[in-house]
Parts: structure tokens; sequence; C-alpha cells
């Protein structure tokens, strides 16, 4: 019973990736290459749902440039000055 739990909660973001793609125009003009999600629905099939979510819900710009940036300017805003916890 617990492996069917956990083949269930894995298998839910891929079944509404496949429901949104299949049955609305969600994905539509939001990668510039079939393979971002393709490889999305294989591998990071959350980050995949809440990435669509951001780009349509926020405004945000679907630019891999800016994604590539985003750990090194969290990793300036985590060093900033600041007292250091001892």
């Amino acid at each position: 019973m617990p492996c069917l739990f956990a083949v269930f909660a894995l298998a839910t973001p891929r079944l509404v990736i496949l429901c949104l793609y299949f049955l609305s125009t969600w994905f539509n003009g939001l990668f510039p290459s079939p393979l971002y999600p393709v490889l999305g629905f294989i591998f990071l099939p959350t980050t995949l749902l809440w990435y669509t979510a951001v780009v349509h819900w926020f405004g945000a710009s679907p630019d891999p440039d800016s994604a590539s940036r985003a750990p090194l300017t969290a990793t300036a805003m985590s060093s900033s000055s600041g007292p250091a916890n001892r």
C-alpha cells in the first residue's frame, strides 16, 4: 500500500501536465524549444508546472538567461553584509 501511494504521488504532476497539454493552451509559446517541456515532464514535473504558473499568472519573462542568473543572485544576497551568527 505505501508503494502504491508513492507511485500515485509521483505520477500526479505528470497527469496534470498531460491534461493541461491535451485539454488547454497552457503551454503555448512558453518555451523556445519543445525539448524543455519534454525534459521537464521526465525529470522535474512539479518545477515545470510551477514555472508555467509563474509565467502565466505573474507575468514573468520566460527567459532562460534570467533563470541561469537566479542562483547567483540568491547566493550574493545570502552572503551580503550583516552580523554573523555565532
